[in-house]
């Protein structure tokens, strides 16, 4: 009687689980991938949206592009920015640093040396900038980033963080973070 007892609960532990296995890879949408050379040679009118699986934002906005994958009025594609074959859109800080970053101190006998007000970059209006340290030199480090809000191909197009949204038709319109990605999916609901 135990034994059958065993056999039964393990039945029913069994199926729980496999059930649930099947509600979890159903109810996932699937997305339509593309790589960055396909990214304007898309059929007609669409959106292709940049993501990364490990992105914070991407994931708090993935109920979202779901639900637009399942009743938008136009197609989109998504972009796995960790592939390979999608380096080469990524925007190139290492060169917008070399040309934008200000050495405004340096470091000596372990104090802080300036030679132009860090308020002046920390209080910038219009460009971000952050105060760090390296090698001595301490540097306004310049985080706004220069892109083309309209590119027409893949040498106009710079991804500088992820999540990005690119709208194609007879215009282009490109928009980076949480809120923009939204608004312009809200457009074509």
């Amino acid at each position: 009687m135990k034994s059958k007892r065993w056999v039964l609960l393990l039945s029913g532990v069994i199926m729980i689980f496999l059930i649930s296995i099947y509600i979890f890879n159903t109810n996932k949408t699937t997305h339509e991938f593309i790589t960055a050379p396909n990214v304007f040679n898309q059929d007609g009118e669409y959106f292709v949206y940049f993501w990364q699986e490990d992105c914070g934002y991407c994931q708090e906005i993935e109920a979202n592009i779901s639900d637009y994958e399942d009743s938008g009025l136009i197609p989109l594609y998504v972009v796995d920015m960790t592939k390979a074959a999608n380096l080469e859109i990524w925007y190139d800080w290492e060169a917008h640093h070399e040309a934008n970053d200000v050495m405004i101190g340096y470091i000596e006998a372990g104090e802080e040396v300036y030679e132009k007000e860090p308020d002046l970059y920390l209080n910038h209006p219009e460009i971000q900038y952050d105060i760090i340290i390296n090698d001595d030199q301490i540097i306004a480090q310049h985080q706004t980033a220069f892109f083309n809000p309209s590119p027409t191909d893949l040498t106009s197009l710079d991804i500088m963080t992820t999540p990005a949204l690119l709208y194609v038709s007879d215009t282009t319109q490109l928009v980076v973070g949480v809120e923009e990605t939204l608004a312009l999916l809200e457009q074509y609901k």
